[in-house]
Parts: C-alpha cells; sequence; structure tokens
C-alpha cells in the first residue's frame, strides 16, 4: 500500500491525526534528504539513486516551472517522490518551498491510505476496496501521465 505506515495510524489517532502523522513524518524524511543533498551532493544522492536516474530528471534544474511541476508530481500518486527529493536538493528551491510542495502535496494520498486503513479497523471491508480501488486507478493514471509526460519531454530534450 501506499504510505505503509499511514495504513495503521488511524487505529491510534484517528484518520485525520494518523494522517496528519504521517505526513509530518513523510516530509521531515524529505527535508532530511534534500538538505543532506544539499550538504554532500551527488556523492550521497548516489548511495540511493543511480547518476542516470538522477541525470534523467535535469528537467527540474529549470526553476521557471519546476516548483509547479514538482507540486503535481507529488500529488499525483504513482510518480517516482523519492527520486523527485534527491534531485531537488540540487536545486535553488528555497527550503520553504521544498516543505510545503511535500506536505500539501502528499497530504490527499495519505489521507486516503488513513482512511482505507481505518475502514479496515471498522471492519468496513467494503469501503477499504471502494478507496483501495480509487488508490490503485489513481496509480497507475500517475504513472501513465508520469510516463508520458518523461517520454515527451526526453524527446524534446537534445542528446548529449
Amino acid at each position: 500500500f501506499y504510505g505503509q505506515d499511514s495504513f495503521f495510524l488511524p487505529v491510534t489517532f484517528g484518520v485525520w491525526k494518523g494522517a496528519l502523522i504521517a505526513d509530518i513524518a513523510m516530509t521531515l524524511g524529505s527535508l532530511f534528504v534534500f538538505l543532506m543533498v544539499r550538504k554532500f551532493g551527488v556523492k550521497f544522492a548516489c548511495l540511493f539513486i543511480s547518476k542516470d536516474k538522477l541525470d534523467s530528471v535535469r528537467f527540474f534544474h529549470d526553476s521557471a516551472r519546476r516548483d509547479l511541476l514538482a507540486f503535481i508530481f507529488f500529488l499525483i500518486p504513482g510518480t517516482p517522490k523519492d527520486l523527485f527529493t534527491y534531485v531537488m536538493g540540487f536545486t535553488d528551491m528555497k527550503i520553504p518551498m521544498w516543505i510545503f510542495i511535500t506536505f500539501v502535496g502528499r497530504f490527499p494520498a495519505i489521507l486516503l491510505s488513513a482512511m482505507s486503513g481505518d475502514a479496515i479497523g471498522e471492519r468496513n471491508y467494503t469501503a477499504f476496496f471502494i478507496m483501495l480501488a480509487i488508490i490503485i486507478v489513481v496509480c497507475i493514471a500517475g504513472s501513465c501521465f508520469y510516463s508520458r509526460w518523461k517520454k515527451k519531454h526526453d524527446e524534446r530534450e537534445p542528446k548529449a
């Protein structure tokens, strides 16, 4: 499941508090990676992501549309958020903007995950399977959107 940790938080904290706690934790983790990449650069990032993968999303270095694109990619489940987290550390994005993008962009999917966890806890399997179907459809759509967008962008980018 997307946001595995957020899946069980509703049992303890309720849907909204559980989702909020999970989102804060994910935002802090993303901020940590962002700052570590800024401090240690490619050597740190390449411990987790291949150099080819990092180079494949070089379009994020163009700050004109970068912030909006990053927000959209974080909003859509199924896009490679871990990869974006490492890449954004190489950009000139301001830390408050990064926090906003990761916190607000991830929240809808985390909330849906928490709601599905709550449905399981309440033994409301119909609601759970409906939410699971929504998560799956949105993840597939997000992955397709990203793949098409990336392919289109790669075709426009001159080969080095």
